[in-house]
């Protein structure tokens, strides 16, 4: 509108709100955890998590500025789940769908907070503190060492526990524990000096009772890897499952504060409680009762239970197992949301509420929904959005005054999202300018409106409007704008193909592991991507229309041209040395083969490691010679170039070397002295690992090429599938392994983790110790499996998948299966017979394809889900139609 009727936008016009939020008050940035608000300008990385209230998608985005407003009132607003923030009480939060300052807020109320938070974790921990502190804070004494004589010990039953306790002193203070004592009833404490508890100060945060225990930051931002830890061990300390869940037990709140925040790193919410036990004050416990939480749970710390506690936790998984999840009547999707869309699609089909599945009286009825109600719910993005995001509502169980401190505004770079997560509340940015610059920005803007023809009237009109929005009212600008991208780039993929795929993987170069699925974008459209080219590559990917192609590039029928892979995308090849290829290339021509291209090339191109990664790739393979040959001979004759030119540099003649340089080297004329390349190949598994190796993907071929069909059947989803699938959902992927590495766990048991690639994308797939036991015989790289197992979205920044079956699909490599043709009339078929031939297909699935004769001269091939297994399927088929009708 603006843009429109003044001719500019409001680049000025942030809101005029002082609302604020007091000093400690931490956002969570990208790149070092939890930060207070006060430091966020100190930081190099000021990228924090905010959450898109359109997609409820973790977003990370600048903090432009953070500055002090002074000393104000300030009140602390508390959840049902235990989440507590302080804030002025105009300060707004997301209430359902709508921003409202906290003085609006009234208990009942749901707030959004985040349902996952999402860090890299900069701080740095050793294990051995991680270790030591997840058990001295769980199950430790820490008395001041500076008071009253009192020794300090982390207290346990449970071996493994403590060794775990030993080994982590002997790597701290470098020498084995011998202070330990054990009652008649098994309880063994394992002692500190005075010295030692005053150098783990840095470990366990504090001194004193149990009520004043807290968990240092340092663990809070810590690397996922190790808070998983920190919470297994704390957990075998002092933690327990039951049938309700998992929970966690302290005496003091800010210990169960940090380890729900820890938890959700993992998308896990945890819910505080706390009672008072007469002579004993008052205990909290973190507990963890929906049962989908609960088993995400025992799969992030599974790693680092004992196995006294973990038998206690696999039967109470057995018991959790056919449970969904359990009620979320205090923080989950407010049903507000499912109604307006309810509300939408009634309009739009014109059909009634129950037609479309959802009884009025049942589940409106309440204020909340658990998120996995919502799976496959009218078939709506916007449901599924809330289903799958980072973003839920917790209930407001309480707002009380918390005095006067000194606050600080924060402001947000991207004006779209001027929010951010900040004690895991989702809360807008406060904004900082004063009405006098808005009054400037209300002129400006009138006399834009009056200048280009609308009238001063409605100028006025139009910033009366904008105004109450104060902050940014040009969301639906971005929209168009965003729309408008989308339509450019459809025009340019339907008219300009083989442009728009080259920039696309060109946009991805730096990480192509990334460009699987637009590699298979660019088959399905008829593009060929060849292998990198010395003689025809530049330095990105580049469009070659189709009569531009070589000629012995086969193209499949009506293809739009080919991409020829860009030499600065291949790995060791850096853009400097390919624009000094790329110089010679084009001031002398074509290279004839790998020894001109040693003796012309720029020395600093002839790097070893960057021309051993171009023969990997592929790069020389138009010049004739083998890779694997080339691969063998080509340091010698790097060798002996760079010392022959050297030598030509310096002006000392080589006795052969220019002796008839005008003689083709197999003319049989002169004397050559090059070395000869062997005449040898990589087999086609070598070759392409190789090439992925370099290039980041398959390019010239691939395992699965000839064996998607068959693969199909046996799987339940593609890799890429997964993307919009929920954290532990169980899937079935098929596709070949790559980059295979065994690991052993700190207890020493080994495990495994491998790259499952398919045409489209691949995963990381964890195979823990028990399931190795079973299936590790079947795991070698190149190989093609189906992996059964659960989807694993606990990390930030990646998802993978946890396996529990291995299955190696063998025999799909061996070529397609011969196809199984039937002799059947048309006219001896009826409606029976046609039933009867799809039960048969369908009870004996396999890889051949079905043609049948149905006479004068015309074959019909059945689709793809009736491919059968010719062995199993032949006795009831000829039962059934007869011995001549199946043909062999």
């Amino acid at each position: 509108v603006a843009q429109k009727f003044a001719g500019y936008s409001l680049a000025e016009a942030d809101n005029l709100r002082k609302a604020c939020l007091p000093a400690g008050t931490r956002l969570l940035t990208r790149s070092r955890g939890y930060v207070p608000i006060e430091k966020i300008m100190s930081l190099s990385d000021r990228r924090v998590q905010t959450i898109d209230t359109d997609t409820s998608a973790t977003r990370h985005e600048v903090v432009d500025d953070v500055w002090s407003v002074g000393v104000k009132d300030v009140w602390r607003l508390t959840t049902a789940t235990g989440h507590t923030i302080e804030a002025t009480d105009d300060h707004k939060f997301l209430l359902e769908g709508e921003w409202v300052g906290l003085g609006s807020l009234a208990p009942g109320d749901l707030v959004g907070v985040a349902g996952r938070t999402v860090t890299h974790g900069g701080a740095k921990v050793d294990p051995a503190d991680v270790d030591l502190a997840a058990l001295l804070i769980s199950e430790g004494y820490l008395p001041d060492p500076d008071g009253p004589p009192r020794t300090a010990h982390f207290t346990n039953t449970d071996p493994e526990l403590l060794d775990t306790f030993r080994a982590a002193y002997e790597r701290r203070f470098g020498e084995p524990h011998r202070r330990e004592w054990t009652s008649e009833s098994g309880v063994t404490q394992l002692r500190l000096t005075r010295a030692e508890l005053r150098d783990l100060r840095p470990v366990i945060g504090s001194y004193g009772t149990s009520e004043a225990k807290v968990v240092p930051e340092r663990f809070v931002n810590a690397p996922a890897v190790a808070v998983e830890r920190f919470l297994g061990l704390y957990f075998c300390a002092d933690g327990w499952a039951d049938a309700s869940g998992v929970h966690y037990a302290s005496k003091s709140g800010a210990v169960v504060s940090s380890l729900k925040r820890m938890l959700l790193r993992f998308g896990i919410v945890g819910t505080i409680r706390s009672r008072d036990i007469d002579g004993h004050g008052r205990h909290y416990t973190l507990s963890v009762c929906d049962k989908g939480h609960a088993k995400a749970f025992a799969r992030v710390v599974e790693p680092h239970l004992t196995t006294i506690k973990y038998d206690k936790v696999r039967h109470w998984l057995h018991e959790w197992a056919n449970t969904a999840g359990a009620s979320a009547t205090q923080i989950g999707i407010p049903t507000s949301f499912v109604r307006s869309e309810l509300e939408r699609r009634v309009e739009t089909t014109g059909r009634s509420k129950r037609s479309l599945g959802i009884d009025g009286g049942g589940l409106l009825g309440t204020r909340l929904v658990h998120r996995n109600t919502l799976d496959g719910l009218l078939y709506s993005e916007r449901l599924e959005d809330l289903r799958t995001g980072d973003l839920l509502w917790d209930t407001v169980v309480s707002i009380e005054y918390a005095g006067q401190k000194e606050c600080f505004d924060f402001q947000m770079a991207n004006g779209d999202r001027p929010y951010a997560v900040a004690e895991d509340f989702l809360v807008h940015n406060c904004g900082k300018k004063i009405r006098e610059m808005m009054a400037k920005e209300r002129d400006a803007f009138e006399d834009g409106v009056e200048r280009t023809g609308y009238g001063r009237e409605l100028g006025k009109s139009l910033f009366d409007i904008i105004e109450k929005f104060a902050d940014y009212a040009f969301n639906k600008s971005h929209t168009f704008g965003y729309g408008l991208v989308t339509y450019q780039t459809a025009y340019l993929k339907a008219h300009y193909p083989v442009e728009y795929f080259a920039c696309l993987l060109t946009s991805v170069k730096s990480n192509l592991d990334k460009a699987a699925v637009y590699l298979s974008d660019c088959r399905s459209a008829g593009i060929k991507v060849l292998t990198p080219d010395i003689n025809r590559s530049v330095m990105n990917f580049d469009a070659l229309a189709a009569d531009k192609v070589p000629a012995d590039v086969a193209l499949p029928m009506g293809s739009p041209g080919a991409i020829t892979f860009g030499l600065s995308a291949v790995r060791n090849v850096g853009e400097g040395l390919v624009e000094q290829l790329l110089a010679e290339r084009q001031e002398n021509g074509e290279f004839a083969d790998f020894y001109d291209f040693a003796e012309r090339v720029p020395e600093p191109v002839l790097n070893k490691r960057t021309v051993e990664s171009l023969i990997k790739a592929g790069a020389f393979d138009r010049l004739n010679h083998p890779r694997r040959g080339l691969l063998a001979g080509y340091e010698p004759i790097l060798d002996t170039t760079i010392d022959r030119r050297r030598e030509r540099d310096r002006g000392v003649m080589s006795l052969f070397g220019d002796w008839n340089d005008d003689a083709p080297a197999d003319d049989g004329g002169g004397f050559d002295e090059r070395l000869p390349i062997p005449d040898i190949e990589f087999d086609k598994s070598d070759k392409l690992r190789n090439e992925k190796e370099m290039l980041g993907l398959y390019v010239s071929d691939h395992p699965l090429f000839g064996v998607e069909s068959a693969l199909k059947r046996r799987v339940e989803h593609s890799i890429s599938d997964l993307e919009t699938m929920e954290d532990g959902a169980q899937v079935t992927v098929g596709g070949v392994i790559t980059g295979l590495a065994r690991k052993f766990t700190k207890k020493g048991d080994q495990m495994a983790v491998f790259v499952l690639e398919d045409l489209e994308s691949s995963i990381e797939v964890t195979v823990f110790p028990r399931t190795l036991l079973e299936q590790g015989h079947k795991l070698q790289d190149d190989v093609i499996v189906s992996v059964k197992g659960r989807l694993d979205k606990r990390d930030e920044s990646r998802f993978g998948l946890i396996a529990q079956f291995v299955d190696v699909l063998s025999g799909l490599g061996d070529g397609p299966a011969a196809p199984l043709r039937l002799r059947l009339p048309s006219h001896t078929l009826d409606e029976l017979k046609i039933q009867r031939l799809k039960r048969i297909l369908r009870d004996h699935p396999g890889d051949s394809v079905v043609q049948i004769d149905i006479g004068q001269g015309q074959v019909v091939r059945l689709a793809d889900e009736f491919r059968v297994d010719v062995d199993r399927a032949i006795g009831e088929l000829r039962m059934a139609f007869g011995h001549d009708a199946v043909e062999l």
